[in-house]
C-alpha cells in the first residue's frame, strides 16, 4: 500500500483500498461486519461463530479473494494479505482484548511469510511480550557499543588475496550474550529502528575501513548489508554519501548488498536510489543469491556487480549433483552477464 501511495499517489492507494474492501465484503456474509481500521488494516467481525473451523474457512476465502490482480491506473498490482484470527470462545472477552490477539496474531502470519492467516494462541502472547522487551533494548543499545561488527574476510581465489570484507552485526545485549541478528533485524525492520541500526552499522564499518587505511596505506573494499525498508524510509544515497564524506573514504570502497526479494519489492517502486548509488561509485550486490526468486531474466534490469551464492549450495559440493549443476549454471550466467560471483563459505 505505501509502495502504491509513493509511486502512483494517495488518490491510486485509495483506489487500491476500495478494491481491496470490496473483495472482502464479498468473501464475508451479509451480516458480518467489514470496517478499515487506518492505513492498509481491515478488521473483520464475524457474529456467531463458535467453530474456528468457521473462522479459518472466512480467512481462506479473503485470501484467495486477494490473489488476483488489482489495476490502478492501468498498473497490474499483486496484493496479499497478513490475517490474524482471535475467538471469543467464552464471550469473557473485551473488544479491545480480542482486537489485540487478532493483531498479535497477523503479525505471527506476517512474520512466516504473508499470504496466510494465524490463529492466536497463549505462546503467541508470550513471545509478543518478549519481543516488546526486546524492541526496548534494541532501542536503548543502538548507539552504543552493545552493537558490534565481526569482519569476514572476501577472498579472491585467482589472485590468493584478501579482496575485502563483509561486516557482520551481532548485539552484545548485557545478561542475554551475543544476539544473533537473526533474531533482532526483522524486530528492527517492523518497528523502524532499522534505519537508525542501519545508518550505525554504516558508519562503523566505513571507519574501521578508514582505520585500516590509515594503518596500511590502501582502503579494501567493505560489504554492508542493506534492508529494502531503508530503501523505503529513508534517504540513503545522502546517508551513503555523508558517511563517506566523512570517514573520507572514496565511494568505490562501498559495497552494499540487498537480499533477491529486496531488489524485487524495490523495483516496484522503482530503482532510482540504487541507480544513484551505482553512480556515485557504490557497489551492489545481490545477497544470498538462489535462495528467492532466482529469475535470470531480472539482473539484467539490475544496477549490480556481484552476485553471492548461498552457503545452502556450497556446503553440498561436490557430492550433490543437483548444487552443483545449479552452481554452474549460475557461474555460466555470471560470466555472460559480466557480474563477479561470491561463494558464501
Amino acid at each position: 500500500f505505501k509502495m502504491v501511495n509513493d509511486t502512483l499517489g494517495h488518490a491510486a492507494g485509495d483506489q487500491m483500498l476500495i478494491e481491496v474492501a470490496q473483495r472482502i465484503l464479498k468473501a464475508v456474509r451479509p451480516a458480518d461486519t467489514v470496517a478499515r481500521l487506518g492505513g492498509d488494516e481491515f478488521v473483520i467481525v464475524l457474529e456467531d461463530i463458535h467453530d474456528l473451523r468457521n473462522a479459518v474457512i472466512v480467512a481462506e476465502r479473503v485470501l484467495s479473494s486477494l490473489d488476483e490482480e488489482i489495476n490502478v491506473r492501468g498498473h497490474s498490482i499483486n496484493t496479499n494479505a497478513s490475517i490474524g484470527i482471535a475467538l471469543n470462545q467464552d464471550g469473557t472477552m473485551d473488544g479491545e482484548e480480542l482486537l489485540r490477539h487478532a493483531d498479535i496474531a497477523m503479525y505471527r502470519a506476517k512474520e512466516k511469510g504473508r499470504a496466510r492467516f494465524e490463529v492466536f494462541d497463549l505462546e503467541m502472547h508470550s513471545r509478543t511480550v518478549m519481543m516488546m522487551r526486546t524492541e526496548t533494548e534494541l532501542r536503548r543499545a543502538i548507539g552504543t557499543n552493545e552493537i558490534l561488527l565481526h569482519y569476514q574476510p572476501v577472498v579472491d581465489l585467482e589472485k590468493r588475496i584478501v579482496a575485502g570484507f563483509e561486516a557482520l552485526v551481532r548485539w552484545n545485549q548485557p545478561g542475554r550474550g551475543m544476539i544473533s541478528p537473526a533474531d533482532f533485524i526483522p524486530l528492527a525492520e517492523e518497528t523502524g529502528l532499522i534505519c537508525a541500526l542501519g545508518r550505525q552499522v554504516l558508519y562503523q564499518a566505513c571507519r574501521q575501513n578508514r582505520e585500516w587505511k590509515d594503518q596500511f596505506g590502501e582502503p579494501t573494499v567493505m560489504s554492508v548489508n542493506l534492508s529494502v525498508y531503508q530503501l523505503q524510509r529513508e534517504d540513503v544515497v545522502s546517508m551513503v554519501r555523508d558517511i563517506l564524506t566523512d570517514t573520507k573514504l572514496p565511494p568505490s570502497t562501498l559495497k552494499l548488498e540487498l537480499t533477491e526479494g529486496a531488489f524485487l519489492d524495490y523495483s516496484k517502486g522503482g530503482l532510482d536510489a540504487l541507480d544513484e548509488l551505482k553512480a556515485m561509485g557504490v557497489g551492489l550486490s545481490i545477497d544470498d543469491f538462489g535462495t528467492g526468486y532466482s529469475s535470470f531474466g531480472y539482473l539484467g534490469k539490475l544496477p549490480i556487480e556481484t552476485i553471492k551464492l548461498d552457503r545452502s549450495f556450497i556446503m553440498g559440493l561436490p557430492e550433490d549433483p543437483d548444487h552443483a549443476a545449479i552452481s554452474k549454471a549460475i557461474l555460466a550466467m555470471a560470466q555472460a552477464m559480466d557480474l563477479k560471483v561470491i561463494a558464501e563459505g
